[in-house]
């Protein structure tokens, strides 16, 4: 998760300024107690003050930089100390003079925080008693509830605060979560995309290659069988060099790709001693469609040749690429055995996910007595 995004957030923000409040309401109270104070300028009544202000500064800075990362040393293992100390000033100076008693408001906050419910509640409960009946005791109940009200309202606002730190939390936690999520996700669709590209590309050729060189086994004059699977080890080096670059076929116009894809498979069925006929033909004009676009339908056409003639045993192939006015269409029609199904491996199911992604459409018919015939669609409008 970014970490600016998160402390941008409303909450974090208003979190934050509650802090400042609660730093500068120290600052101003503690200002008010020296100069309200019948001697402020007695020794022990500044230095007390300074104490207790030089004391607070460290401790907040102290806390801040480690939650921040910039110190190492942990706050936590010194708080209950510091908090003590602050208490301790801060009962010397109501000692001195009851100006420093409305400090208690802004103290409520480090009691509870560091002490704890019940140790801090049972600290407050004791620092109330001391300005209500200690060495300025309360004259009337107005000046005893005061406090008292003071107090509790403090409490309330330090729950709340806690409630919207542990919802900022929970929110951070979320946002982590989802953006764990989210990459996992990326990294599922990249690795079955890797896995469509490795099938359609680096197996296919590896499996014409053993093909091949059955072939080859049995033929009384090899060279042809070598020399196409040359061809084939070739073509299948650039394909993992291009996969592994990420280049895909951008170089190429669509029906050029079309047209090498054909005659590849032309010369592997050929030395094969496959008596296939495959005719490529491009009809109309119009706008060229994007990279993404041609390399889904030039993985159609490769998985619908290497079909063809691999399974349906068909003798004549035509892949028709054409161009209309808002749309670019690919068909592939055969005369084999038919019954083109959705199945295991990526298959008609993988053409279709492929199409899915470019916001094209897959229509399959499929007869045992005509053959297959393949036909993908694709918006030019969307994809130019």
């Amino acid at each position: 998760m970014n970490p600016a995004v998160f402390h941008s957030s409303p909450l974090a923000q208003g979190l934050r300024w509650l802090r400042l409040v609660l730093h500068l309401m120290v600052a101003l109270l503690l200002g008010v107690g020296v100069i309200s104070s019948p001697h402020p300028t007695a020794a022990l009544l500044l230095l007390t003050a300074s104490s207790f202000g030089l004391c607070y500064v460290l401790g907040t800075g102290w806390e801040r930089r480690f939650a921040l990362g910039l110190s190492r040393k942990d706050f936590s293992r010194f708080a209950t100390l510091w908090a003590a100390i602050i208490l301790a000033l801060w009962v010397l100076l109501v000692y001195l003079s009851p100006s420093f008693s409305w400090l208690l408001f802004p103290l409520v906050f480090i009691l509870l925080q560091v002490f704890g419910t019940r140790l801090g509640l049972l600290a407050i409960l004791a620092s109330w008693g001391w300005i209500t009946l200690g060495p300025h005791p309360a004259t009337t109940a107005g000046a005893a509830l005061g406090p008292g009200i003071g107090v509790v309202t403090a409490v309330g606002a330090f729950y709340i605060y806690r409630i919207l730190l542990h919802e900022t939390e929970e929110l951070r936690r979320t946002r982590s979560q989802l953006l764990a999520a989210e990459k996992r996700a990326g990294q599922l669709a990249e690795r079955e995309r890797l896995s469509h590209e490795i099938h359609d590309t680096l197996a296919q050729g590896f499996s014409s290659i053993v093909l091949l060189s059955r072939a080859a086994h049995h033929s009384a004059d090899p060279s042809e069988q070598l020399n196409t699977i040359h061809d084939v080890a070739q073509s299948n080096l650039a394909e993992a060099r291009a996969l592994v670059a990420s280049l895909s076929q951008e170089r190429m116009s669509l029906p050029q790709l079309l047209e090498q894809l054909v005659e590849r498979t032309r010369r592997q069925e050929k030395a094969l001693d496959n008596a296939v006929q495959i005719r490529f033909v491009v009809e109309g004009s119009g706008v060229e469609p994007s990279p993404k676009v041609s390399d889904a339908l030039y993985r159609v056409a490769q998985e619908a040749l290497a079909n063809a003639v691999r399974y349906a045993d068909a003798q004549r192939i035509q892949v028709a690429l054409t161009y209309w006015p808002e749309q670019v269409a690919l068909d592939i029609r055969d005369d084999g055995k038919g019954g083109a199904q959705e199945g295991a491996g990526f298959g008609i199911s993988g053409m279709r996910a492929r199409l899915n992604e470019v916001g094209g459409v897959l229509e399959v018919v499929s007869e045992a007595e005509t053959g297959t015939i393949i036909s993908a669609q694709v918006s030019t409008k969307e994809a130019a």
